[in-house]
C-alpha cells in the first residue's frame, strides 16, 4: 500500500518568490492583499509542479508560467527576464519534486506512487522527466 501526502505548498511558494514574482508579492505591506495573491500564485505553481509530475518537459512548464505572466497577468510581451524566472522556476519545482521522489522510494513520507514497480529511470529524469511517479492526491 502506498502512502499519501502532499506537496508543501510553503516550500512551491518559497520557490515562486524567489525566482518567479512577476508582480512583487514579497514587497508588498498590505498582508490582506499579500495573502490573496500569494493563494493566486500557490494555483499557477501547483498545476507547474503537476504539469512535471505528469510527464511535461520544464520547457512546457516554462511556456505555461510564461503564459501566466504575460496573458492572464498582462505583463508582457515575453522576454528574457520573463523566460529566465520561468525557467528558473521550474528547474526549482523540478529538483525539490526530484528529492520529494527519492524520499518516496526510501521512506514512508511520499508524494508518489510509483507505478511502474520501479525506481525511476535516471537518465529520464536528466531529461526533465520524473519517469513512474504519479500523483497520488488531487492539487
Amino acid at each position: 500500500m502506498a502512502d499519501h501526502s502532499t506537496i508543501d505548498v510553503k516550500i512551491l511558494r518559497r520557490i515562486g518568490w524567489d525566482h518567479w514574482d512577476p508582480i512583487g508579492v514579497r514587497q508588498v505591506d498590505d498582508q490582506a492583499w499579500r495573502t490573496t495573491a500569494a493563494n493566486e500564485y500557490d494555483s499557477y505553481l501547483l498545476h507547474a509542479a503537476n504539469m512535471l509530475l505528469h510527464g511535461s518537459m520544464p520547457a512546457a512548464v516554462a511556456t505555461y508560467l510564461e503564459e501566466i505572466v504575460v496573458i492572464k497577468m498582462g505583463l508582457g510581451p515575453v522576454n528574457d527576464a520573463i523566460q529566465g524566472a520561468a525557467l528558473q522556476t521550474v528547474n526549482a519545482i523540478a529538483a525539490y519534486l526530484q528529492s520529494r521522489s527519492t524520499k518516496a522510494h526510501t521512506t514512508s513520507d511520499d508524494v508518489y506512487t510509483d507505478t511502474s514497480n520501479r525506481a525511476p529511470d535516471p537518465a529520464a529524469s536528466r531529461n526533465g522527466r520524473l519517469a513512474g511517479l504519479s500523483r497520488t492526491d488531487d492539487l
